[in-house]
C-alpha cells in the first residue's frame, strides 16, 4: 500500500473522452517518437482508458491509451471522412449535354412557310488542268560507310584453341 501511494503521489486522472471528440495523437514510433503531430477522431471508447481512433488524412484506425491523447478544438468545422472514393474521370474530360438534333416548334405560327428557291446548276466545278503535287524530298545519302558485322568465324582465334577445333 505504501508503494502504491508513493507511485500515485504526483499523478492525476485525465478526463474521459467521448465518441466524436477531436484529439491530438502522440507519435510513438519513427524519428520523432514524442511529437503530437497527428490528429484524429474518437470512434470507440473501451475499458481501461483505451480509445479507438480514426486518424485524419489517412483514415487508418488505431488503438491508443488516454495518456497519448489530448482533446483539442479544431479551427474550422470537422471534415467528414468518406469511405467511398470520389468517381474518377477518365482523361479529365467533362461531361456536357448534347443539344437535340430536331426541335419542335413551341407554338404554331400563322405565317405561310417560305417557298424554296430553285437550285442553280453549277458552272465550272471541275478544274480544267489537273494539279501537280510537289515532288517528295529524297532521303539524304550517308556520307560514311557502316562496317558490316563480322561473323564469329571471321574472328581471330588463339593458337591453343585451334587444337580443339573439330
Amino acid at each position: 500500500m505504501r508503494d502504491a501511494e508513493r507511485w500515485s503521489e504526483h499523478t492525476r486522472r485525465l478526463p474521459p473522452l467521448q465518441v466524436g471528440d477531436q484529439v491530438r495523437i502522440q507519435n510513438q514510433i519513427g524519428p520523432h517518437p514524442t511529437k503530437w503531430d497527428k490528429t484524429g477522431t474518437v470512434v470507440e471508447v473501451r475499458q481501461f482508458d483505451q480509445y479507438v481512433l480514426r486518424v485524419d488524412g489517412s483514415g487508418r484506425v488505431t488503438l491508443r491509451n488516454r495518456k497519448f491523447l489530448r482533446r483539442f478544438t479544431p479551427f474550422g468545422p470537422p471534415r467528414p471522412f468518406n469511405d467511398v472514393p470520389p468517381p474518377v474521370r477518365k482523361n479529365n474530360l467533362q461531361l456536357r449535354q448534347i443539344p437535340p438534333l430536331i426541335t419542335a416548334p413551341t407554338q404554331p405560327s400563322d405565317e405561310t412557310p417560305p417557298t424554296p428557291t430553285p437550285i442553280q446548276p453549277a458552272q465550272n466545278i471541275l478544274p480544267t488542268e489537273p494539279e501537280t503535287l510537289p515532288a517528295a524530298p529524297t532521303p539524304p545519302t550517308p556520307t560514311h560507310s557502316v562496317p558490316l558485322r563480322r561473323s564469329t568465324r571471321d574472328r581471330k582465334q588463339p593458337a591453343w584453341l585451334k587444337d580443339y577445333e573439330t
